[in-house]
C-alpha cells in the first residue's frame, strides 16, 4: 500500500472545502455568518466562495500560488478561507498590527501572486503598506454580544482590556456567560479575575499562526473550581496541553534540545 501513488480513489487533502460542500448541502438555510446588520446562509457562503474561487482562477491563480490579504475580520476575509483553497492555492492572511518592514517582509518572502487590501488600508498600502489599525470600540463589542446573543468569541488579551476600560456609557450587562477562547500572548492572571466577573469565561490557548491553530488549550479541570478566584486566574493564565488532534508537544532548551522540567518556571522553545 505504501507504494501506491495518491489520486483521488485513495486520498483526500484535509481542506476547509468539504467542511463548506457539507454544511451548504445539509444546511443550506442556516446562518453561516453575521456581521452587523448583513447575514448569510450557508448557501450564500458557498455560493459566494465559488464564485471567488472562479475570479482567482481567471487571474491565472493556481497550485501552490499565494493570495495574500490585509484586512479585519469582515464576511470577505471569512470567505477567503473557503475560496482561496477552492482555487488550489494558500491563502497568507497579514496581521493589521505588524509594522510596515514586516509586511514587507512577509509579502517578499510569500512571493505573493495577488494582494486583497480591505478598503479602508487602500491609501496606506499604496504609500509604502503604512497601515491605519482598525480597532474595535468596546461599545462595538457590548453591543454585538447583546445583540446577537453571543456565546462564544475568540480575540487577544488586548481586546480584554479594551472591554474592562470601557467608559460606563458603552458597556451593556452581559445577559449570560460569554465563552472566550484567547492567545497571542499570556493574559495577566489579574486581568482574566477582572474579566471573569463581568460574566466572560476565560479559555487560555496556544498556537502558531504561521503554522496552526491552537495547539494547546488551558483544559480546566472541575476540581478547580472550589479554588479562590485569584488561583483560578492563575491556572487559566498557563499555556495548558495539547489539543486532541496534536500527535505531541514538549519544550526544549535551545543548547542541549533536552527537555526542559514541566516545573512552571524553567524557559525553552
Amino acid at each position: 500500500m505504501e507504494s501506491l501513488s495518491k489520486c483521488d480513489s485513495n486520498f483526500c487533502a484535509l481542506t476547509p472545502i468539504s467542511f463548506l460542500r457539507r454544511a451548504s448541502a445539509s444546511y443550506a438555510d442556516r446562518t453561516s455568518v453575521i456581521y452587523e446588520r448583513t447575514r448569510f446562509t450557508w448557501r450564500n457562503t458557498f455560493q459566494r466562495c465559488s464564485r471567488l474561487a472562479s475570479s482567482l482562477r481567471s487571474l491565472n491563480v493556481s497550485k501552490n500560488d499565494v493570495v495574500s490579504v490585509i484586512a479585519p475580520n469582515v464576511p470577505a476575509l471569512y470567505e477567503m478561507h473557503f475560496a482561496v483553497p477552492m482555487a488550489g492555492a494558500v491563502l497568507n492572511t497579514i496581521n493589521t498590527r505588524l509594522d510596515v518592514k514586516n509586511i514587507a517582509v512577509i509579502l517578499r518572502h510569500s512571493e505573493a501572486k495577488v494582494l486583497f487590501v480591505d478598503y479602508q488600508y487602500i491609501p496606506q498600502a499604496k504609500d509604502a503598506l503604512r497601515l491605519l489599525v482598525a480597532e474595535s470600540t468596546a461599545y462595538d463589542i457590548y453591543r454585538n454580544i447583546n445583540m446577537h446573543h453571543v456565546t462564544h468569541m475568540c480575540c487577544a488579551p488586548i481586546v480584554f482590556r479594551i472591554i474592562l476600560e470601557a467608559e460606563s456609557a458603552d458597556r451593556r450587562r452581559v445577559g449570560s456567560p460569554v465563552n472566550v477562547l484567547t492567545g497571542g500572548a499570556p493574559p495577566p492572571a489579574p486581568l482574566l479575575e477582572k474579566m471573569e466577573a463581568l460574566g466572560f469565561h476565560i479559555t487560555h490557548a496556544y498556537g502558531l499562526t504561521e503554522a496552526t491553530g491552537p495547539a494547546l488549550v488551558c483544559e480546566w479541570q472541575h476540581k478547580w473550581n472550589s479554588l479562590p478566584s485569584d488561583q483560578q486566574a492563575k491556572l487559566k493564565a498557563r499555556q495548558g496541553i495539547g489539543i486532541l488532534t496534536l500527535a505531541d508537544v514538549d519544550v526544549k532548551n535551545l543548547e542541549t534540545m533536552e527537555s526542559v522540567p514541566h516545573d512552571g518556571r524553567t524557559a525553552g522553545e
